[in-house]
């Protein structure tokens, strides 16, 4: 895990690490959420990552260790940044600031699931959509989405399990 701060704005998204202090003169000291910290503006590249909030497709509020700590930002860029937060009551104050300020509206379920029944989305798309509508990420070992075991014989009364490859 990487330890940071979480800066939002109306229109940026800006996660900044937690840094240890250096001895150079080429630092900036910046307060935020009461910490102070110090960054060597040599490395600062490596220290900030920022996108706009407009970049954001979709956002779901997750379980980290089934606490309600963290949240998934998806980017247009089709990225996904896992959050942890301190407190359920960070975590949703975060996802309010986001979701006020996002443009691109979430797909709904049903728009899903109809998109799909037109083959417009794959199986494997629909799979993974499901998985994170139920809370499942790839990023988080405990809620590790659920793929089926599909088997291609519907003819036969019994199956023969150890025929196919798995």
């Amino acid at each position: 895990h990487i330890k940071g701060s979480l800066i939002l704005t109306s229109k940026h998204f800006h996660f900044i690490l937690k840094y240890p202090l250096t001895t150079t003169t080429t630092t900036d000291t910046t307060k935020c959420n009461g910490e102070l910290f110090t960054y060597d503006l040599t490395k600062v590249h490596k220290l900030k990552h920022s996108f706009n909030i407009t970049d954001i497709t979709r956002i779901y509020k997750r379980r980290y260790f089934y606490k309600k700590l963290s949240m998934e930002v998806f980017t247009t860029d089709n990225k996904s940044y896992y959050l942890i937060f301190d407190t359920q009551v960070d975590r949703d104050d975060a996802y309010k600031i986001i979701n006020v300020n996002m443009t691109m509206q979430q797909q709904s379920l049903d728009k899903i699931i109809k998109d799909w029944e037109q083959w417009e989305m794959s199986n494997m798309d629909m799979l993974c959509m499901l998985n994170n509508y139920s809370g499942r990420s790839f990023k988080d070992l405990t809620q590790y989405p659920v793929f089926p075991w599909v088997i291609s014989d519907y003819v036969s009364s019994s199956k023969e399990l150890k025929k196919y490859k798995y």
